[in-house]
């Protein structure tokens, strides 16, 4: 998944995202994803406006702070496991929020955790 990003301006945001997310494939793909949709809900309500790389990194920040209080395994307590835990909760979280369809939508994920991945269909929705 690909940021269309004009003109380079958030190039330094891209980098910095890269780092908080310590370059891990799945935070990224996540964050990225949400980015996407946000900036794409913005621009549905005012097309001056615009969701960018360095809000994911606020919301990211304050899910970070939440989390602090959060007891991690004495196993799980390092850098991978944080990140992952973060950027997954800064999603989970948008999608509770949403009134329309957030429940059913955690309630499906909560189904397919269980399965293995190979056997979900992949569906691109852009």
């Amino acid at each position: 998944m690909i940021l269309s990003i004009k003109h380079n301006l958030q190039d330094g945001d891209t980098k910095k995202l890269a780092e908080k997310l310590q370059y891990f494939p799945l935070a990224l793909q996540q964050a990225v994803a949400y980015i996407k949709t946000e900036d794409e809900i913005l621009k549905n309500a005012n097309l001056e406006k615009q969701f960018k790389i360095n809000d994911y990194l606020e919301e990211y920040e304050k899910k970070a702070e939440e989390l602090l209080d959060f007891s991690f395994t004495e196993n799980s307590n390092d850098s991978y496991t944080r990140t992952t835990l973060t950027t997954w909760k800064t999603t989970i979280n948008k999608i509770k929020d949403n009134k329309a369809y957030g429940q059913q939508a955690l309630e499906i994920l909560n189904i397919i955790a269980y399965f293995a991945p190979d056997n979900i269909l992949n569906i691109n929705i852009n």
